[in-house]
């Protein structure tokens, strides 16, 4: 009887664990654990809401002119341009102002948006899906 208590608590707590794992985008859990995540839900949804949705539309890659000066872009390694995880950057978006990142090897910036224009895009594409 004791076994099948132990048992059922260890399923049970797994089972918890995994499911509250599945509520976050994983991507997520590169800059963020579980707990950190499970408060930003509860506290504030709609933080949560936009990070996610920052995962996918905070950035952009755009061409660069190698003619043009770069003594003031900050350099980048990024591995995978086409896999690129936007909560593994470490890159604090700012509130108005665009950033530019000069990704190395490559003519190639990575342009992070401002949070007033992803926050726009935010609402829009929610409106939309209305």
């Amino acid at each position: 009887m004791l076994k099948q208590i132990i048992v059922f608590t260890s399923i049970s707590l797994l089972s918890s664990l995994g499911f509250s794992q599945e509520k976050f985008d994983q991507r997520l859990l590169e800059k963020y654990n579980v707990e950190q995540l499970s408060k930003i839900q509860r506290e504030n949804p709609s933080d949560l809401e936009f990070l996610t949705f920052c995962l996918d539309n905070a950035f952009y890659i755009a061409k660069h002119d190698p003619a043009k000066d770069n003594k003031d872009l900050i350099r980048i390694k990024i591995a995978d341009i086409d896999n690129i995880n936007f909560a593994s950057l470490g890159i604090d978006l700012q509130e108005k102002n665009y950033q530019y990142f000069l990704i190395e090897g490559l003519d190639k910036l990575l342009v992070l948006r401002s949070i007033e224009h992803i926050k726009k895009d935010m609402n829009i594409k929610k409106d939309t899906n209305k």
